[in-house]
């Protein structure tokens, strides 16, 4: 009985053969000029590829390169196997002029030959080596300071030149001038 009741159990988790549904993988397009809904599959490879760059945003040349070694002016170098072009590259539009000034002279690592590869990233090294042995100099040499100033007012505490409260610092000794002093003062006057 126990086995009958776990059946029983399972079969009201289980989805029976019934419950499911064939998956139909159809992508409708809707002709904003003629209204017409269609099956991206039914359009041509070209407009096929446009609708997906419309879909994802990206920007498309008008034609494809009529000397592209890749696509022979198709604009697409094959297909996948769910039956949709494969885009060629010369139907992505060159950098707008923007990019061009901010990429003027700049080459990507992996195009540069591998020594020149090798001597770009040795010289980046032995920057960021100088970077931080420069940092680490300076923070030596703060300490250095923080150090000594350190040692000076536990000097000056020892002597009883100064006295510290808190944040407060308060020097003890006269104020009075001196013959020297007071002899500037009167030629100053």
């Amino acid at each position: 009985m126990k086995e009958n009741e776990k059946k029983d159990d399972l079969d009201l988790f289980l989805p029976t053969q019934a419950d499911y549904k064939p998956i139909q993988n159809k992508e409708s397009v809707v002709d904003i000029q003629s209204g017409v809904v269609t099956n991206i599959r039914k359009l041509q490879p070209m407009e096929q590829l446009r609708v997906a760059s419309q879909r994802a945003n990206i920007t498309l040349n008008e034609k494809p390169k009529s000397n592209c070694k890749h696509c022979y002016e198709r604009g697409y170098i094959g297909y996948n196997p769910d039956k949709s072009p494969i885009i060629c590259r010369c139907m992505f539009p060159k950098e707008t002029e923007e990019q061009a000034k901010e990429n003027k002279g700049k080459v990507p690592l992996h195009c540069l030959p591998k020594k020149v590869q090798r001597r770009y990233i040795r010289e980046k090294k032995k920057e960021l080596r100088k970077a931080i042995d420069k940092e680490s100099t300076m923070r030596y040499i703060r300490m250095l300071k923080e150090q000594v100033v350190k040692e000076a007012k536990d000097r000056l505490e020892e002597r009883g030149d100064i006295v510290t409260s808190g944040t407060d610092v308060v020097t003890s000794g006269t104020d009075e001038p001196t013959k020297e002093s007071e002899d500037k003062n009167v030629d100053k006057g």
